[in-house]
Order: structure tokens, then sequence, then C-alpha cells
């Protein structure tokens, strides 16, 4: 009598998912320098074939849980909809995501910040963060940097680690004024951060040691800076950067 997929042995079971599961051959983490300009590797599409695998019987449901989903988000609604709908087997099961999500000029940053934290404290096994656009942006147009200050002070402060297993974590917003107060509101929550990437203002900024000031003076794990120095003032500050990490590479 021919062999079928039950008759497999669990361990044959789980190599045949491994293979059909492509972001086991994606890197930690996908992006790269900035100099590079490559198309990002996470999408949806990855996990695919791996749910179909799943949905065969009753058997390979129980035996693989949903897990390193690939998840991009581009609409506040469809957050929001993740937020409050979806299954936490799927949330927990969410590796890498990109946020996508264009500013609403309805919604203040007190507003869009606390449902964002939530969202995110939902995916607990998040490795990898990739921002491209956030509702957190008011910056319609370029606006004098007095403001962007002003701005910063609104910014609530960090009291707790709501990216706990993160990993790696990209600052690729299109604001240029964004940078510094984002890099303020999400490295502190970052306790397993090894790689950033973002565009100079944290060399100057000192969110490395606003970790270390939430962190018990711990030694930030941050190993790899992948960054794009525009001005001298930058460029100076460099040696700074490492102050409070270990052995950490700048690229």
């Amino acid at each position: 009598m021919p062999k079928s997929l039950l008759d497999l042995t669990d361990e044959l079971l789980q190599h045949v998912a491994f293979y059909l599961h492509t972001d086991n051959f994606i890197p930690l983490p996908s992006f790269h320098p900035h100099h590079f300009n490559w198309a990002s590797e996470i999408d949806p599409q990855v996990q695919l074939d791996y749910l179909s695998y799943r949905s065969t019987c009753m058997r390979v449901k129980e035996l693989y849980p949903p897990k390193d989903l690939h998840v991009v988000l581009k609409k506040w609604d469809r957050l929001i909809e993740w937020t409050e709908r979806a299954p936490s087997s799927i949330l927990v099961g969410v590796r890498r995501l990109v946020l996508d999500v264009p500013p609403k000029v309805s919604m203040s940053l007190h507003t869009a910040w606390p449902i964002l934290t939530r969202f995110l404290e939902l995916l607990t096994n998040l490795e990898e963060l990739i921002l491209l656009q956030t509702p957190l942006c008011p910056h319609k147009h370029k606006v004098a940097p007095h403001y962007v200050r002003l701005f910063l002070n609104e910014v609530p402060i960090y009291t707790r680690d709501f990216l706990p297993r993160l990993k790696s974590f990209s600052i690729s917003v299109r604001c240029d004024y964004c940078h510094e107060k984002l890099e303020h509101m999400f490295i502190p929550a970052i306790p397993l951060i090894s790689t950033l990437k973002t565009s100079g203002f944290f060399l100057v900024e000192g969110a490395d040691a606003e970790w270390s000031d939430f962190h018990d003076d711990t030694t930030m794990p941050l190993k790899t800076i992948y960054t794009k120095v525009c001005h001298n003032y930058l460029y100076e500050s460099l040696p700074h950067c490492v102050h409070h990490c270990g052995s950490t590479r700048l690229t």
C-alpha cells in the first residue's frame, strides 16, 4: 500500500515544515546598510506554503503552530484590526514586521503612541522591526529644528520593555526630523537590541545612555549600527555612540 503523509514520523514532518517556511533562509537582520538599497526580504508570501502544509491534517496542525510570520502593515485601520481581532496564536507567531502606516493628521501623538505600543506588546516573539512610515510623524513639510525640540517634549516617558525579544531595529522613515524622536521612544524599550539602522542622530543624542539607565547600567548588547552621516559634527561624534555598548561595528 502506498505511503501517505500521515505515515511519516514527526521528525520527517518537521524537516518538510522547515524547508517549506522560507523565513528559515532569511538572515537576521534582513535589512542592509544604506548604500546597498536592496529590496526588503520581509514578505508575507514566505509563510504561505508552511501555512498550507499546516492545513493538510490535524496532526500537522497540532505539531507545527504558526511561527516566524512576516507582516507588512500599511494602514492604521489594519493595525487596529490586528490589535483587536487577531488570534493570540497568530500574534505570538509574528517574527518580522514592517510598519508603513502614513501619518494621520487628525491623530495626536498621545493617541497614537499607546495604541501602537499595545499592538507591539502583543507580538511577544517579534525579532525584527522596520519603520518606513509611522502615525507618530507630524511633519507634512519641513519644519524648523526648534519645533522638533518642542514636539519631542511631548514624547511619552518610556516605562516598560514593550519589545522584549526584538533584536533588529531599522528606522527608515523618510522624515529626517522623526529619527531622533523614534530613537528615544523605541530604543530604551528593546533590551536585546543587537542591530540598529538609523541616520545618525543616535550618535549624538544619547539614546544609548537612556537604554543603559533603564536597564540597570548593564552593557548594551548592540553589535552593529548601520548609519549614514551627513554632517561633520555627526562624523566627529562617532566614538561616543559606543560608550554604553560592548563590541560595536559601525557601517
